[in-house]
């Protein structure tokens, strides 16, 4: 196996990889980095006695396992396991081994697109090898367990994994396949039955009906549009598809931009890696750093501002619904 190294400075990271003394790229290899197959390992240079190192340097990007540590949107984590999938898949088909992809959520990084780039280099050995695509997508069974994705569809992907030595690729991406379609049929259903309960207890909805709130809200600085939270995880950022607070036009808001969290009625707010920041009161937060909310806070997305409200039980404030 190749010699790793890892650096981080100034913001940038660079994972070197040389090549051991039996490691070779052959030509589909090289096609499928080059190509863009992988986002991941380009050879830089060709040493002596044929050595070859691959190097890669970002910056804004956040590993896997940041997002895997804490409770992740049921449809997030469907996405993280198809864009990965959807990358091993094309590796095969290219002759690319995909145990030779590199499977540790360290190693596999979101950007602030939202989009996965996985690390790949060449390996000639499994031995001492304990990241398998396998024991990756294995992992998620307890993630799809507790998160909102329908219980039967959680049992079914966790059922794939019983007693099972291998990953039958085709036969597992058609699985997936299925469960996402299933998946979506199931959250239109929820959603056209939730506008019908909402259409039949109001005649209309409109910006200035009134509401009683109990739970924290978000006030847009400069517009009347107030935003409730009534999820323990709101998402927000530019796709309408994957966040609950969607702020689409704002080309430089991130796809998924940050979340608020609610734990036990104490909101947090969470930067996810975004390229242009989130500032709290004035100050750029942290990637994936946790920050209590106070009443009355401040919270701009870079050019989009808020301000953070914990109503109170019985108080009625004007809002807008969120989608």
């Amino acid at each position: 196996m190749g010699k790793e190294k890892l650096k981080n400075k100034k913001g940038v990271t660079t994972i070197t990889n040389i090549l051991g003394k039996f490691e070779r790229l052959n030509y589909e290899e090289l096609k499928v980095l080059i190509n863009g197959t992988v986002a991941g390992l380009v050879p830089v240079a060709v040493e002596q006695k044929k050595t070859t190192v691959l190097q890669v340097s970002f910056s804004d990007w956040t590993a896997l396992s940041v997002y895997l540590s804490s409770a992740v949107d049921g449809e997030i984590a469907l996405s993280f396991i198809m864009n990965t999938l959807n990358i091993a898949y094309d590796c095969e088909r290219h002759g690319l081994r995909v145990d030779n992809l590199c499977w540790n959520p360290e190693r596999i990084f979101v950007d602030q697109q939202g989009e996965i780039k996985m690390i790949y280099w060449p390996m000639t050995t499994l031995e001492h090898r304990t990241e398998t695509p396998l024991s990756f997508y294995a992992s998620f069974c307890g993630i799809l367990t507790n998160s909102n994705v329908d219980r039967s569809i959680a049992g079914q992907y966790c059922q794939y994994f019983y007693q099972r030595d291998y990953l039958d690729l085709p036969g597992f991406f058609q699985m997936m396949t299925d469960i996402k379609e299933k998946w979506r049929t199931l959250r239109k259903k929820a959603e056209k039955q939730k506008t019908e309960q909402e259409e039949s207890s109001q005649s209309s909805f409109h910006p200035d009906k009134q509401q009683t709130l109990i739970g924290g809200w978000l006030e847009r600085v400069g517009k009347d549009q107030r935003v409730p939270l009534e999820q323990s995880t709101t998402l927000i950022g530019r796709d309408p598809g994957s966040c609950h607070l969607a702020l689409p036009g704002h080309s430089c808001i991130s796809r998924i931009h940050a979340m608020i969290e609610n734990k036990d009625g104490q909101y947090y707010l969470t930067d996810l890696g975004s390229k242009n920041g989130t500032f709290l009161s004035g100050d750029r937060l942290h990637p994936n750093a946790r920050v209590a909310l106070d009443e009355g806070d401040r919270i701009k997305f870079y050019d989009v501002s808020f301000v953070f409200h914990k109503t109170e039980r019985n108080k009625t404030v004007s809002i807008h619904l969120m989608r």
